[in-house]
């Protein structure tokens, strides 16, 4: 079991915007692997490189920490009592019979992992469970009215136990762990259209992850990308099971000169009614065919989205207003030939810096 790397971000009370890896818990920093070192880096005996282990933030500052030790346990441990407690036992982890988990940014609920299924590149289906750690209560995911609990998605938020999960492309929203749910798409298509997950074209080409939606930093709202593939060619691919003759399976698969797929931004407002707002493209792309390379939140209320031609030869950079879905160019680079590389800084607030990267082409 592999815990993502996460750590806080309180600077002097000033607001600061988080990298996606991290998680606002006052306090607390949670190492990635630290059973293989054993120690904190502030602690004498510490052997590890302080290049190599530390996060961007410096968290010798912080007074506990949150690891998995060689034995499996899941322990928090205070730094300057050097007392941890055990938030989960190796014994409960096997014995539910999970493959993961991840642990809400409260630190009083893990999600747990099971009956994993890979479906294509990096996307999975898999079995959710939460679990409390203090009352050792569990409720396994579903949507409202379904006895399935079979999610292609399913993670925390940055607030609380603010919980998403998605089942057929559709996102579903929890305020608390055992809260209500609430569902905020409906437009999900097993065939055509997905909202929050990405289809082969963004895993493997474009954005490299599974997951396609993004918090705010206050946990209020929630944007997320919605993938058309209506007009996207199919191909099949066999997967050979170990029977007399495979299993083919459809794939939306974009060749030279097929249309690619339809993209949209939208975000969602997660407190009191739902409201949906579209982010608007560049009138540069209304009418050709593009990619989305890149949102990330850069306030609470502003996000920044970066499109990009289907001949990769023009890059824009915009941030946009999620109240009102209208967005302000800010950086714009085109080429005779393909944008090899990109690297954009942008000033927007007296502590905050965006930087955008584009790598090598792709498709």
């Amino acid at each position: 079991m592999v815990h993502e790397l996460l750590a806080t971000l309180y600077s002097d009370g000033e607001e600061e915007l988080e990298a996606d890896e991290f998680l606002q818990l006052p306090n607390i920093c949670l190492f990635n692997q630290l059973e293989e070192r054993g120690l904190h880096p502030s602690q004498p005996g510490y052997t590890g490189r302080p290049d190599e282990d530390l996060p961007d933030k410096d968290c010798t500052k912080y007074s506990e920490i949150i690891l998995e030790t060689r034995d499996g346990n899941l322990i928090r441990q205070n730094l300057d009592t050097n007392k941890s407690s055990i938030l989960l036992s190796n014994i409960t982890f096997m014995s539910l019979g999970m493959s993961e988990s991840k642990l809400s940014s409260d630190l009083q609920n893990l999600l747990l992992v099971s009956k994993s299924q890979k479906v294509v590149g990096v996307s999975f289906t898999a079995s959710y469970t939460v679990y409390n750690i203090k009352s050792r209560d569990l409720w396994n995911l579903s949507p409202p009215g379904r006895n399935e609990t079979t999610m292609q998605y399913a993670d925390w938020g940055p607030r609380g136990s603010q919980l998403v999960f998605i089942f057929k492309n559709d996102i579903y929203y929890q305020e608390a762990a055992f809260g209500p749910v609430r569902r905020l798409t409906s437009s999900g298509d097993p065939e055509v259209l997905l909202n929050g997950i990405t289809d082969w074209t963004y895993q493997e080409e474009v954005l490299h992850s599974y997951g396609a939606l993004w918090w705010s930093p206050d946990g209020a709202r929630l944007a997320y990308l919605s993938i058309n593939n209506t007009l996207v060619p199919n191909m099949e691919l066999p997967h050979f099971m170990g029977a007399d003759y495979p299993v083919c399976t459809r794939y939306a698969y974009p060749k030279a000169g097929q249309p690619i797929p339809r993209v949209k931004v939208f975000v969602v407002n997660l407190h009191g009614p739902s409201h949906t707002v579209e982010i608007l493209r560049p009138d540069t792309f209304q009418y050709r065919e593009y990619y989305i390379t890149l949102v990330s939140w850069v306030t609470n209320t502003r996000l920044a989205v970066q499109w990009l031609n289907r001949s990769q030869n023009l890059s824009v950079l915009t941030i946009c207003d999620a109240t009102t879905g209208s967005c302000l160019e800010k950086y714009r680079t085109s080429s005779d030939t393909w944008i090899s590389i990109q690297v954009v800084s942008l000033h927007l607030l007296p502590l905050l810096v965006v930087v955008v990267v584009i790598f090598e082409p792709f498709g």
